[in-house]
C-alpha cells in the first residue's frame, strides 16, 4: 500500500503547488481546453480517491474492526445512485488525466516528441490509453452493477 500511496502523495502535493503557482495556458482553443480538463480531473480524482480510500479502506478497517466485503461495495453501486455515479465520474476523471498526463510528459515534461507529427502520433496514442483504460473502468463497473444483488 506504502509503495502505491507515498508516489501518488507526492504528485498530489506537487500538482496542488503547480496548480496555483501557474497562470493558465496560452494555448488556444484544444489545447487550453485540455489543460483546464487536466486540473479539474485532478480536483475530481483527489476527491474520488479520498472518498474511495476512506469508504472501502480506512472507515472499515479502522472503526468497524474488519476490511470491506467486496459484495457490500457492488450493492452500494446496485442500489445507491450517488455511489454508482461517483465511480462512472472517478474512472472518467482517472482515464482522462492519466492519459493527458502522459502526452504531456512526453511532449511538453520532458520534450520527447518535438516534432509535429511525434506530438500528433502521441496524441492518437493518449487517446486510445484513454479509450482503453475508460472501457476497463466502466466495464469493471458494470460487472459490479449487474452482479449485485
Amino acid at each position: 500500500m506504502t509503495v502505491v500511496l507515498v508516489p501518488l502523495l507526492w504528485h498530489t502535493v506537487w500538482g496542488i503547488v503547480r496548480m496555483f503557482r501557474t497562470r493558465g495556458s496560452s494555448a488556444r482553443y484544444f489545447g487550453s481546453l485540455r489543460y483546464w480538463l487536466q486540473r479539474a480531473s485532478a480536483v475530481g480524482l483527489l476527491a474520488f480517491l479520498g472518498a474511495h480510500l476512506w469508504l472501502a479502506w480506512a472507515q472499515p478497517r479502522f472503526f468497524e474492526g474488519h476490511a470491506e466485503v467486496f459484495a457490500d461495495i457492488a450493492h452500494e453501486m446496485r442500489f445507491y445512485t450517488p455511489t454508482l455515479l461517483v465511480y462512472i465520474l472517478g474512472i472518467l476523471a482517472i482515464a482522462y488525466h492519466l492519459a493527458n498526463g502522459v502526452w504531456s510528459f512526453f511532449t511538453m515534461g520532458w520534450g520527447i516528441a518535438v516534432s509535429k507529427s511525434a506530438i500528433r502520433w502521441l496524441e492518437r496514442v493518449a487517446i486510445l490509453v484513454f479509450l482503453i483504460m475508460l472501457a476497463i473502468g466502466w466495464g469493471a463497473v458494470y460487472g459490479l452493477y449487474s452482479r449485485a444483488t
